[in-house]
């Protein structure tokens, strides 16, 4: 059984000097697995180092995860954004290296980010 998948109308914002990602502007409410991201909302889709792109492009057919996972981000715990991202993953029928691989990175950069506002606020305190 295939999922359907809702069209993804964005305009495609090019890097510039005050931005080195490529964003993507919704021009309309995308709506996938229970989830309405708004029109107007700015995502950077599938945050993948350029190293891994041969393996993991930055857009795919993964790209509706991407888009609710940033979304759900600014709705929600990390943890639950994460947790809604891999479920997500699973509904497009992402392989399971895939998915495990991405979701693998997810959490990895949360803590990341963690450990890294720790240390600043250690030394933003001297």
């Amino acid at each position: 059984m295939s999922v359907q998948v809702p069209a993804i109308k964005a305009i495609i914002i090019l890097p510039s000097e005050q931005n080195e990602k490529t964003l993507y502007l919704l021009l309309e409410d995308f709506t996938f697995n229970g989830i309405t991201v708004p029109k107007g909302f700015v995502t950077d889709g599938a945050t993948i180092p350029r190293i891994f792109w041969p393996i993991l492009p930055p857009v795919d057919k993964y790209m509706p995860a991407a888009i609710v996972h940033d979304y759900m981000l600014t709705q929600t715990s990390r943890r639950e954004a994460d947790t809604l991202f891999n479920d997500t993953l699973k509904l497009l029928r992402i392989k399971r290296y895939r998915r495990w691989l991405m979701y693998g990175a997810v959490r990895i950069f949360a803590h990341w980010k963690k450990l890294v506002t720790k240390v600043k606020g250690l030394y933003s305190s001297k």
